[in-house]
């Protein structure tokens, strides 16, 4: 049985130094020398880390720490969105819970100089839910995620797509702790806005609907499962097409829950 991706956001991604925040004005040579060796240091850093060549680029990270704190001071964005690049060097060398540890480091300065309603404290937050959820961590993961979602409430309102994508993680992870009903509770949720905002026929409705649809099958209500899948498959087969790869996964789907449900049938009858 198949089941469509909810979290299709990279573990970690690249974090650019920010400009223009809390910068000395009219920097003098020695500053404008300091910004470029930062520059350099991250810019290689980065080259590092797409060549596979971690411990070289985790150096350059951590050399560029030592100059940004020097420039900007020790409470700066620039010196969380190092610490979250180590992160990423850290988690790419199966080192997690330092990597985890650093993270956390990154989203608590974050929060502390920009706000805690800030989008780069969701953007780090996002990151963090889907190590934990890698990890199997789905606790901390929802803490996380939730605190993600009343962000994204307070920056958009009740009524948005971004709130509904993070409701739908909220209701994936009530899925993996099989509290199947939370998860249904928290998709329809999400199916509500998406409804107001994308409209009945957007392929992430469908999305949402194939995740209704899993959760019903597992709570034991068939027709609902195949109610919530055939309005999926016809969605994503209007919208994509039907050889996409999404519309061949929601066949499949509706298949497989309506041979379930014929095998109940029969064995109701004997």
């Amino acid at each position: 049985m198949k089941f469509l991706l909810i979290f299709s956001i990279l573990l970690f991604y690249s974090v650019q130094l920010c400009h223009g925040v809390n910068e000395p004005s009219e920097p003098n040579t020695d500053q404008q020398r300091l910004q470029e060796e930062i520059t350099n240091l991250h810019n290689a850093a980065n080259e590092f880390l797409a060549a596979g060549e971690l411990d070289e680029a985790l150096e350059k990270y951590e050399e560029s720490l030592i100059v940004i704190k020097a420039y900007f001071g020790d409470e700066h964005p620039n010196v969380a969105a190092i610490r979250y690049n180590i992160a990423r060097v850290l988690y790419s060398q199966n080192k997690v819970d330092e990597a985890i540890s650093q993270a956390e480091g990154a989203l608590d300065m974050y929060a502390k100089v920009l706000g805690e309603d800030h989008a780069i404290v969701s953007s780090t937050l996002t990151g963090l839910t889907n190590i934990l959820v890698e990890q199997n961590r789905l606790d901390e993961a929802l803490i996380k995620l939730q605190r993600d979602l009343a962000i994204q409430r307070k920056i958009h309102g009740e009524k948005h797509s971004a709130v509904a994508e993070k409701l739908r993680g909220v209701g994936m992870i009530y899925f993996k702790q099989q509290n199947y009903d939370e998860a249904m509770e928290t998709y329809a949720q999400a199916l509500e806005i998406y409804h107001s905002t994308v409209g009945e026929g957007h392929i992430s409705t469908a999305d949402t609907l194939d995740q209704m649809a899993s959760a019903s099958f597992h709570l034991g209500k068939l027709d609902e499962a195949i109610e919530f899948a055939e309005k999926a498959h016809d969605i994503t087969s209007k919208e994509l097409g039907e050889s996409a790869n999404a519309t061949l996964t929601a066949s499949d789907n509706l298949a497989f829950y309506k041979e379930q449900a014929e095998a109940a049938n029969t064995e109701a009858e004997l």
